[in-house]
């Protein structure tokens, strides 16, 4: 059954159902799958289904690709990345709350890309193999090295390190130690200016002015 299901992948624990509840996790009978439901800008964008008993999914019909969890995220804060629903409620229940995932694995980092835009920091959690690397990889490229950094958990993905009961303080170390992937952090210029510009507001008496408008 579907709550058999979550309890295996220790989603529900002594029959807290609050992480399942708060994605709205469903059941659809005839297909024997889990539905996980897309928002975008508080409407339902699509629905993705998942077969219990096989790793198998399918899309309802008018599916927009969007962003797992996006609607539920505060970009001003660091937010992390994963590579599945699974993995994301995972990171929720564990306490990471600003959490988004990938929409359809470690290949589909286009429409996160395009949601991240005003991200001030992103911590890349996807998977801990090669793919996992390639997609953490084109976030950084396309985003910038400033202000991405790619996590490394001690097993494959945060629904396992969930299941191996690592705990919640390591999980925060880990993404406090998180560094970017290769390449440099130089900052783009129009980013600099606004910080130079928001410290001269907070500090007026220590600015120099440089002559430059």
């Amino acid at each position: 059954s579907a709550k058999e299901f979550f309890r295996g992948r220790g989603l529900i624990v002594d029959g807290d159902e609050s992480t399942v509840n708060f994605f709205r996790i469903g059941y659809h009978a005839k297909s024997d799958s889990l539905t996980f439901p897309y928002f975008l800008d508080c409407a339902l964008a699509g629905i993705k289904y998942r077969k219990i008993g096989e790793k198998t999914f399918a899309k309802e019909k008018g599916y927009e690709s969007t962003t797992y969890n996006i609607d539920c995220v505060d970009l001003l804060r660091p937010i992390i990345v994963v590579e599945g629903e699974l993995d994301c409620m995972a990171a929720w229940q564990m306490g990471f709350k600003n959490v988004i995932s990938l929409s359809d694995g470690a290949q589909s980092t286009k429409r996160a890309i395009e949601d991240l835009q005003n991200a001030k920091e992103i911590l890349i959690a996807t998977d801990m193999d090669k793919e996992g690397d390639a997609a953490a990889k084109t976030i950084t490229d396309a985003l910038g090295a400033y202000r991405c950094a790619r996590v490394r958990l001690p097993f494959k993905d945060f629904n396992e390190c969930l299941l191996k009961n690592v705990a919640t303080g390591m999980i925060s170390e880990l993404l406090k130690d998180a560094k970017p992937l290769g390449g440099h952090t130089v900052e783009p210029f129009d980013h600099i200016a606004k910080l130079a510009t928001q410290r001269k507001k907070m500090n007026p008496e220590k600015a120099v002015d440089t002559g430059w408008e």
